[in-house]
C-alpha cells in the first residue's frame, strides 16, 4: 500500500462596474448556499434561480429537476440506510431525496462502529467525485406515501476543511413539485454512536430508522492507496494516555482547547471555495478567476476596487423581527455574522476584511424566552478606502430593503426590518435597551473563520495539507495530529478540529511529526426511532474513555 499520512484519532465511545448578476447580496446569498456551492463544483446537480422570502427553498433552474438521475446509489454499495418520517409523496405530487457523500474511502473502515480507518482528503473538491463520475457515491429516489426511503452508499472518505478534518457524511436533499429544492441542511454523519442525523437552523423530524452494514472489517485502515489526494487515515488506538517520541523527533504542541465552529461558514463560502482550488475570488463576476481585470485590484485573495480614496467608517443599523430561538442562533451565530460580512462585501466590491464589525442584539423585552419570534438590532461597520462616504452611504441603504433580503443575510426568516440609523462618522453604539439583552459582535480580529482565509489566501508555490504549509513534503511524511470532535448542534456540526500553536517543525530524518492530546467534547444522543441491523457483526466492547495518540507509515 502506498505510504502516507496517518491521522491519530484520541477519541472517547470604481473601478469595474459592480456585476448585474443579482442584486442586494443575492450573489453571495445563491453561491454561498449548500446547494448552489456543491452544484458549482459538480458533486450534485440542481443551481437555484432564487430563494423564497422563507429561505426555505429555492426553484431549480429550467436545466434540472427534482426526478433527474434516478438511482439507488452505487451498484456495489457498502450501507443501507432506511430513513423515516420525511415529507411523503401523494399521488400526482411526488417528493425525491437526493443524497452524495465523498467518495468511498480507499482504506476500510466500520462507519456503523467507529471512524478507524477512514481515508482523509487534502480538501473537499478533491474528495467529492462529479455526480456524472462512475465513482459518484450517492443518489436519487421518490420518498414513499408512508415517508420513508432507503438510500444506499459507499463508506465514505472525508476531508481537511483548512485545518479541520469534517467527520464523515452524507448530504441529505429534499425536491418538491419536481422543481423546489428544500433549503434544510440535513446530513447523516457518523461518530462513536454510529450513523446519527444533523440540520438546519430549523431543525428536522427525520429519523433514522435502520442501518445495515454489509462490508464490516475487523482491519480497519488496510487497503490498496492509489489516489494522491488523500493525505492520510484515522486511526483509533485504545490503550495508554501518552505518546512516546522516537529519538530525534520534535514534538509539535496543539491546542487541546477548542471553540465550538460550525463548519458550513468555510464549507459553503465561494471565497473559500476559490482558495481551496489556489484561485482568486473575483467580486466583480462572484466567480473563481486567475488574475483580476482591468481597473480592480487584488486584496487579501479577492478581486476588488482599487483603494485610492481617504479612509471612511460608516455604519449601518437595522432593527428587524426574524424567527431564531436561542438553541438556533447559539449554533449558528458566528455562521450568519460571518456570511453578513461576506454579503455586505459582495455589494460594496471590497475585501471582506475591510467590513471591519458586526452585531446582533436579540432583545428581551421582545416576547418570552424561549419565544422564536424575537425582536433583534443589526449592526454593521465597513472601514475602506475603495469608496468615498456618499458611494457607501448610497450602497448601504440597499443592503436590507425588506424581510427577503435580510433571511438571505441572517440564514433565518425575518419577518420585519428596517433601516434606523447611518453614520458615516464611525460610531459604533450600544444599542442594548434593557439587561435581559444580548449582544454577539465579531471583528476583523475575532472572527473565528478568519484564519482558515488566511491559511488558504493564494499564494506562489504554497502548498498545504490540511492547511499546514509543507513546501516539497517527502512521501514517508508522519503527521499523527491530535484532534477532538466538535458538536455544534444544529447544521453539520460534528467536526474533528485540531489548531496548530507554532509552525512545523523538521526532525534530523527529513520527516515531519505533529502529536498531543485531544478528548471529545461532545458527542451528542442518537437520533430517535434509530436501530442498528447488523446481525452479522459481533457486538463488539465499548472504547475506553481515553486514548493515546502516535504516528505511523501504512
Amino acid at each position: 500500500m502506498a505510504r502516507l499520512a496517518v491521522l491519530t484519532v484520541c477519541l472517547f465511545a470604481e473601478a469595474v462596474a459592480h456585476s448585474p448578476q443579482g442584486s442586494n447580496g443575492e450573489r453571495m446569498r445563491g453561491s454561498r448556499r449548500l446547494w448552489d456551492i456543491a452544484a458549482r463544483e459538480k458533486h450534485i446537480w440542481g443551481r437555484c434561480d432564487r430563494w423564497d422570502a422563507k429561505v426555505s427553498g429555492c426553484e431549480l433552474n429550467s436545466e434540472y429537476k427534482c426526478s433527474d438521475r434516478i438511482s439507488q446509489g452505487p451498484a456495489q454499495y457498502d450501507m443501507e440506510i432506511v430513513l423515516g418520517n420525511l415529507t411523503p409523496s401523494r399521488d400526482g405530487h411526488p417528493v425525491h431525496l437526493a443524497w452524495w457523500a465523498p467518495q468511498k474511502s480507499q482504506t476500510a473502515w466500520n462507519p456503523h462502529d467507529s471512524l478507524e480507518g477512514c481515508a482523509v482528503y487534502r480538501d473537499m473538491n478533491e474528495a467529492y467525485p462529479d455526480f456524472s463520475d462512475p465513482n459518484f457515491n450517492g443518489g436519487n429516489l421518490v420518498v414513499s406515501q408512508s415517508g420513508t426511503v432507503t438510500i444506499r452508499v459507499q463508506n465514505p472518505a472525508t476531508y481537511f476543511v483548512t485545518h479541520w478534518i469534517s467527520v464523515p457524511h452524507i448530504h441529505l436533499r429534499l425536491c418538491s413539485n419536481d422543481t423546489f429544492a428544500h433549503t434544510t441542511q440535513d446530513a447523516i454523519i457518523f461518530v462513536r454512536n454510529g450513523a446519527e442525523l444533523v440540520a438546519g437552523e430549523a431543525g428536522s423530524s427525520l429519523q433514522i430508522k435502520s442501518v445495515k452494514n454489509y462490508t464490516w472489517t475487523e482491519r480497519p485502515g488496510t487497503g490498496n492507496v492509489s489516489d494522491t489526494g488523500i493525505a492520510g487515515i484515522l486511526v483509533w488506538r485504545r490503550e495508554g494516555t501518552t505518546t512516546t517520541l522516537a529519538p530525534g523527533q520534535i514534538q509539535q504542541l496543539v491546542e487541546d482547547t477548542m471553540d465550538r465552529m460550525n463548519l458550513d461558514a468555510l464549507e459553503f463560502s465561494p471565497i473559500y471555495q476559490c482558495f481551496e482550488n489556489d484561485q482568486l475570488y473575483d467580486h466583480f463576476t462572484a466567480d473563481c478567476t486567475t488574475s483580476c481585470g482591468g481597473g480592480a485590484e487584488v486584496a487579501h485573495g479577492q478581486c476588488v476596487r482599487p483603494a485610492r480614496f481617504s479612509e471612511s467608517s460608516v455604519v449601518g443599523i437595522w432593527q428587524l423581527m426574524g424567527t431564531c430561538n436561542e438553541a438556533c442562533w447559539s449554533q449558528w451565530k458566528n455562521v450568519t455574522l460571518h456570511d453578513a460580512r461576506l454579503a455586505l462585501a459582495d455589494l460594496l466590491d471590497v475585501p471582506f476584511q475591510e467590513i471591519s464589525r458586526v452585531s446582533m442584539t436579540f432583545h428581551a423585552s421582545a416576547g418570552r424566552r424561549l419565544s422564536t419570534d424575537k425582536l433583534a438590532t443589526f449592526q454593521i461597520m465597513v472601514t475602506t478606502k475603495r469608496l468615498p462616504k456618499n458611494d457607501i452611504n448610497t450602497l448601504m441603504r440597499t443592503f436590507l430593503t425588506d424581510p427577503a433580503a435580510a433571511a438571505d443575510v441572517m440564514n433565518f426568516p425575518v419577518t420585519e426590518v428596517t433601516m434606523t440609523d447611518m453614520n458615516d462618522r464611525g460610531e459604533w453604539r450600544n444599542v442594548e435597551t434593557g439587561s435581559g439583552d444580548r449582544t454577539d459582535v465579531i471583528d476583523d480580529g475575532t472572527d473565528p473563520y478568519q484564519g482558515a482565509y488566511d491559511e488558504k489566501e493564494p499564494r506562489n508555490n504554497w502548498q498545504t495539507i490540511g492547511g499546514i504549509p509543507t513546501g516539497d513534503l517527502p512521501v514517508g511524511v508522519i503527521v499523527g495530529v491530535a484532534i477532538a470532535v466538535i458538536f455544534v448542534g444544529f447544521g453539520f456540526g460534528f467536526f474533528i478540529l485540531y489548531r496548530r500553536r507554532r509552525a512545523i517543525t523538521e526532525i534530523a530524518s527529513g520527516e515531519r511529526h505533529v502529536t498531543a492530546a485531544g478528548t471529545i467534547i461532545g458527542s451528542g444522543g442518537p437520533a430517535p426511532g434509530k436501530t442498528v441491523d447488523d446481525p452479522t457483526v459481533p457486538q463488539k466492547p465499548g472504547p475506553t474513555q481515553e486514548a493515546s495518540l502516535d504516528a505511523h507509515k501504512v
